[in-house]
């Protein structure tokens, strides 16, 4: 499953109660990899899974019924990841290798976009994980609003959302295993700002 997540620590943000766990940053340039970064609650996380700069392996793996990351608790198919996700990270980790500055400066979030899962997707875990992750990063601005083509898509009201280090709740998202001994869940995303 691809995620994101920080070093042990709590976040709190508007409509947000305190992660446990590590964010890791976006796959893309590291200059906007702060912008939005994923917390995953999974005890599995252990220092090597880390990398130099500390950032955390963006793919988790769970064992179905492991209590431990399995929040279901049950050998039923389907592992149940609890994620979360965090806006305008001042993240330390994401520095120039010969300067040693920051890269990543986080500006107001105009619009998020959930590329994969869908919410009009045919397979139903999918788009009960659209709809989940979505209403999860709606609460971050009670005056935002869903939207796009596909309905995939945040816009954050007035000049965009500025809050920093502001963290949805968590929420669970399913990955089934549909008979196979392993299985993989993918979410992709894209935030947009105007500055």
């Amino acid at each position: 499953m691809v995620l994101s997540t920080h070093r042990l620590r709590n976040r709190i943000g508007p409509g947000t109660v305190n992660l446990r766990g590590d964010l890791i940053p976006g796959k893309g340039s590291e200059k906007t990899d702060c912008h939005l970064e994923w917390s995953v609650v999974n005890p599995f996380n252990t220092e090597d899974k880390y990398d130099r700069r500390g950032l955390l392996n963006y793919k988790q793996e769970c064992t179905d019924g492991d209590s431990n990351c399995d929040k279901d608790g049950e050998a039923n198919g389907v592992c149940t990841f609890e994620i979360g996700l965090c806006l305008n990270v001042d993240d330390s980790r994401l520095f120039d290798k010969t300067t040693l500055d920051p890269v990543c400066t986080p500006t107001a979030t105009d619009l998020f976009q959930l590329k994969k899962p869908r919410p009009n997707s045919r397979k139903l875990h999918e788009a009960e994980a659209a709809e989940a992750l979505l209403a999860a990063v709606m609460e971050l601005d009670v005056q935002a609003t869903i939207g796009g083509r596909r309905l995939n898509e945040v816009t954050f009201s007035g000049l965009g959302y500025d809050n920093g280090d502001a963290c949805t709740n968590t929420f669970q998202l399913e990955v089934p295993l549909n008979g196979r001994s392993k299985a993989k869940g993918k979410l992709k995303f894209t935030c947009y700002s105007s500055e």
